[in-house]
């Protein structure tokens, strides 16, 4: 067993994952530090600074949520996870282990990063990451109305990560792939994450 996570930083390539993944390197980081540094041409005041790696160390605790964060989130909507959401109709203290089989997770998230210059906004950028995550099987252990632990088999992950200057910047495709991620294994999540009720 391993308790493995990955970022989605780490998925779009922003970041480099554990040894133990072996599957990404951050060449993504390079294609948007060159796109920052072409965007802030058109911006005087900056006068030339070199802000490419700062902006993409922003983006890349922006994305630093595990994978497994989003596909909890996804997952809390579905019927067959949502009827585990109160403890006192299934016993505080059971566990309950349930599997689910192909299907895909996807999310899109839009983080920006604003630059600032002796605490003014000079520009801000804006940075959509579309990812899709496609499982083949999972095994969700459930107690006490959280997920506690998560059993994953073959994951791929297909992303896209595009960037704009806010307000109303043409957007600009970065980079964008598809690969498989290893998470095999048991991902512990701590306190657990804990499953809304219906309707809330």
């Amino acid at each position: 067993m391993t308790d493995s996570n990955i970022s989605l930083s780490a998925v779009v390539k922003l970041e480099a994952t554990p040894p133990t993944t072996d599957v990404f390197s951050p060449e993504s980081a390079k294609r948007a530090a060159a796109w920052v540094r072409k965007a802030a041409k058109g911006f005087p005041l900056l006068g030339g600074l070199d802000i490419g790696p700062g902006v993409v160390g922003e983006l890349a605790r922006a994305l630093s949520s595990p994978v497994t964060d989003v596909l909890v989130t996804a997952w809390n909507k579905r019927a067959e996870i949502l009827k585990y959401a109160d403890p006192r109709q299934l016993g505080s203290e059971e566990t309950h282990e349930v599997s689910l089989y192909d299907h895909e997770v996807k999310e899109t998230v839009t983080p920006s990063v604003e630059v600032l210059l002796a605490g003014q906004s000079v520009v801000k950028f804006a940075f959509p990451c579309a990812v899709t995550l496609a499982l083949h099987g999972a095994v969700l252990v459930i107690r006490a109305g959280k997920v506690m632990q998560l059993r994953l088999g073959d994951l791929k992950a297909s992303w896209k990560l595009s960037a704009r200057v806010e307000p109303g910047g043409a957007l600009e495709v970065i980079a964008e792939d598809i690969a498989d991620v290893r998470l095999r294994g048991t991902v512990r999540l701590g306190d657990g994450i804990r499953i809304p009720a219906r309707g809330g």
